[in-house]
């Protein structure tokens, strides 16, 4: 009985005969010899291929085998483990291929050419086994899921460091408790995924995903997510290097799920998110962004989504461009963004997106910011911060204290902050939260330089607006001399430009537009201030302003 096209549904490489391999359902594999067995040498007798009762291994090479199922796990025998190899031609198995499915079994599955299809494939899922997984070249394409780590305490190893690896369904990574694995694409090896990948999907299960050279991990529609940290107490990483590629057409979360963490490494290559990036998605989960170099692009970077969660970027080198970063971006959020090198640039910018949330942007040594409109503590009691200690920020439009209640603080230390269009300070009526109410906000310059085309300090009702200077430079001017300075436009509010040091250059200036606010400008220490066109102290019918102007200082 010769077999070159079509293998029986089941095989065992053991002490069975040759009715009995035909009887059976799955491929079971027995301890035996390190050697391998070549199918296309040993399958020329009714039963050669157990004429050897101790053969373990399987070398699939030219030809078309098709086979029901395809089971690599030996039953609780330690240091034992099945492997199947493929090489040539085509192994189409029309159920599952799994390896490790028993209680501390071992199975290796290693593609080195050809193609191969199943249905399913699972890997490590008996309690404490061993799963190794590589493609080096060929196809494998799964049509149904992928399921990795489901063994409680299991240890998984997948390699793809060649060809291409295609999954219709969904990918799940770590799906036993305290279960690990690590999976590396390198060289030119490609995972590719049309539902979604769930790395961590068991309580303080722990998953590794690294990705170098010019491999990818790439969406073939546009629902495919990938989430790091899918279940609670979950941990994930993602590294990604050298030139590859990771691409979702949907959503990516770091931290996932309630108490998970996850942490996006990169130190070259590209993450192209088309919808949402949220770092720290859900209730009480942390996400992390560390970057050295490499490419982010996604619609909607959201650092701190989940109610609660902290989100968490550093960057000494590479850049980020979204079209709109959000740092704690739901209720009592924490988002923290530190920009030591590299770039971010985003269209819009809400610094406090969420109710109660605190966030922090530092634009730090080598650091650079862009943001077209940006938005300081926007949101109801939120805290927002940006912090220039140096490098460059380069803004269009700023609002600082924003939302109903809130506190936004913009602080220049060294580097430059320059605003092309208006900064406001103490806008409650014109943030992303519609409810009118106080806020406060203040900008300090205590050194490096801050410029901006317009500056409208307290313009909300009952808003609290601070200019502060002790150190740098500060203008608000133009070169036709008409930029202009107002102060106390909003019904109730309180405008202060204070300066104890520094210098200050200004074309037009006008204090209070209505009876109930109460502008002051007040200089002391070595400070001085430059109003080139004029200064209104009143403003309109019933306005008024205080100028306090202290020994040593120059008005």
């Amino acid at each position: 009985m010769k077999l070159k096209k079509i293998i029986p549904s089941a095989l065992c490489l053991g002490a069975l005969t040759w009715t009995s391999l035909c009887a059976a359902t799955n491929w079971y594999f027995a301890v035996g010899t390190t050697s391998a067995v070549d199918v296309s040498t040993y399958m020329t007798a009714d039963y050669g291929l157990c004429a050897d009762k101790s053969d373990r291994f399987l070398v699939f090479d030219s030809g078309d085998y098709t086979v029901d199922n395809i089971q690599l796990r030996d039953v609780a025998r330690t240091g034992v483990t099945s492997a199947i190899y493929v090489d040539t031609g085509l192994l189409k198995v029309v159920g599952s291929i799994a390896a490790g499915g028993n209680v501390d079994s071992d199975g290796v599955f290693a593609v080195r050419g050809g193609t191969v299809t199943a249905a399913s494939m699972a890997l490590g899922g008996g309690t404490g086994s061993n799963a190794d997984y590589t493609l080096s070249s060929g196809t494998v394409t799964i049509a149904g899921g992928m399921t990795i780590g489901a063994g409680a305490t299991s240890s998984n190893y997948i390699l793809i460091s060649g060809g291409a690896m295609t999954v219709t369904g969904s990918t799940n990574i770590g799906g036993g408790a305290s279960s690990s694995t690590v999976m590396d694409l390198s060289g030119t090896g490609s995972y590719l995924f049309a539902n979604r990948i769930n790395a961590g999907t068991n309580s303080y299960s722990s998953t590794t995903i690294n990705l170098t050279g010019n491999s990818k991990m790439q969406a073939l529609n546009n629902t495919a997510t990938i989430g790091l940290g899918a279940s609670n107490y979950a941990h994930a990483t993602m590294n990604v290097g050298g030139s590859a590629i990771v691409s979702t057409s949907a959503e990516m979360y770091l931290g996932q799920a309630d108490f998970s963490h996850a942490t996006l490494s990169m130190t070259g290559g590209s993450v192209t998110v088309a919808n949402n990036l949220r770092v720290g998605r859900s209730n009480t989960t942390s996400g992390t962004i560390s970057m050295t170099d490499g490419y982010i692009n996604t619609t909607n970077l959201i650092v701190g989504s989940g109610a609660t969660s902290s989100g968490v970027i550093t960057m000494s080198g590479g850049s980020i461009s979204a079209g709109t970063l959000n740092l704690a971006g739901n209720n009592r959020a924490n988002g923290t963004v530190t920009i030591a090198g590299g770039s971010i640039s985003a269209t819009t910018v809400h610094l406090g997106g969420g109710a109660f949330g605190t966030a922090k942007l530092t634009v730090a040594t080598n650091g650079q910011f862009i943001g077209t409109t940006v938005n300081v503590g926007p949101g109801t009691s939120s805290n927002g911060q940006l912090t220039v200690s140096g490098g460059t920020a380069n803004v269009t439009a700023m609002n600082v204290g924003t939302g109903h209640l809130s506190t936004g603080t913009v602080s220049v230390i060294a580097g430059s902050l320059v605003a092309s269009g208006t900064v406001q300070i103490g806008n409650a009526a014109n943030g992303t939260d519609p409810v009118v109410g106080s806020s406060s906000g203040r900008l300090e310059v205590l050194g490096g330089d801050f410029s901006a085309a317009a500056l409208n300090i307290g313009s909300g009702n009952t808003g609290s607006g601070t200019l502060f200077i002790s150190g740098g430079n500060a203008s608000v001017t133009n070169a036709g001399g008409t930029a202009r300075t107002n102060m106390g436009q909003g019904t109730n509010a309180n405008a202060s430009i204070i300066m104890t040091g520094g210098n200050l250059w200004l074309n037009q200036v006008v204090m209070s537009n209505n009876s109930s606010s109460t502008p002051v400008l007040s200089l002391s220490g070595t400070s001085k201030a430059t109003i080139s066109s004029y200064l209104n102290v009143g403003g309109s019918v019933g306005g008024k302003g205080t100028v306090l102007l202290a020994e040593g200082a120059r008005l």
